[in-house]
């Protein structure tokens, strides 16, 4: 269970960061132009749809982590709990 832990706080904080990437420095890297015209934000995924989908199912299973589990996992699920809520409003318009 462990190592799911990880792969779910890993895959999580390289999504965030590609996200805040590409809101904050460059709007059309891996972005469709129609979503850059709009200020939308995909990350990795195909639309921008799929990026608050993923964030909504995932703010749960962390804020759960992040009361449950100790240590570094607690930390880390805290801080990309506090990074989702702050990317969300930019995923759809």
């Amino acid at each position: 269970m462990q190592k799911l832990q990880w792969v779910l706080l890993l895959s999580t904080m390289v999504s965030l960061l590609f996200g805040f990437y590409q809101h904050f420095y460059n709007p059309s890297f891996g972005n469709t132009p129609l979503m850059v015209n709009h200020n939308i934000i995909n990350d990795t995924f195909k639309d921008a749809n799929s990026f608050g989908a993923f964030l909504a199912i995932v703010i749960p299973l962390l804020l759960g982590m992040a009361l449950a589990l100790k240590k570094l996992v607690k930390v880390a699920s805290a801080v990309l709990v506090f990074s989702s809520f702050l990317i969300l409003p930019y995923t759809d318009h």
